[in-house]
């Protein structure tokens, strides 16, 4: 399949059904495309993944992370937007394919996206309980550089986001199993 093909290919199918749209994220599609048609998928992605989550999307932004370990990042920018960044990096690495980890990285930062508005907002969709655990967290968060990555990856966001985005890997895994 041509360049342009795959690109018509990515217009027809970014608004489909969700079993449909899944072929976009499978990596013999989406490694291939251009950067911008990527981008979409992604944002498309972060649109239905916030309609299910019930909470306003963010805006999908690839830039450039210094720390080539940062794969993402859920955080507000200069203009006052909610954004989740994705690591230009991720892109750029010629070690394996890109749509798992980009894909991966883009859930675990939805899913902060979730976090911060179940806490913040009034959510329902998560305990009271849980609101505050994850509170509790935000307040001492600790970030993942160096000698405190350990630290970092046992906090319960990060696990409970590692977690989700494993699960809808699954999820969209099973769609390929499917075709």
């Amino acid at each position: 399949m041509s360049k342009d093909e795959m690109v018509s290919l990515t217009t027809a199918l970014l608004h489909a059904d969700d079993r449909k749209f899944a072929i976009l994220l499978h990596t013999e599609i989406f490694d291939k495309l251009p950067l911008q048609n990527q981008q979409d998928i992604l944002q498309e992605l972060e649109n239905r993944q916030a309609k299910l989550d019930g909470r306003k999307p963010y805006k999908v932004v690839i830039q450039y992370l210094e720390d080539p370990r940062l794969q993402g990042q859920c955080c507000r920018n200069e203009n006052g937007e909610d954004v989740l960044i994705l690591n230009s990096q991720i892109f750029e690495s010629k070690i394996g394919p890109v749509a798992p980890r980009v894909i991966n990285t883009l859930l675990h930062e939805g899913r902060h996206a979730f976090q911060h508005e179940s806490i913040f907002n009034d959510s329902d969709k998560v305990s009271f309980q849980q609101k505050l655990e994850w509170l509790a967290v935000l307040i001492t968060y600790c970030e993942g550089n160096g000698d405190t990555f350990c630290l970092y990856a046992m906090q319960n966001i990060e696990r409970d986001s590692r977690r989700f985005a494993r699960k809808e890997m699954e999820r969209i895994n099973q769609y390929f199993t499917d075709l």
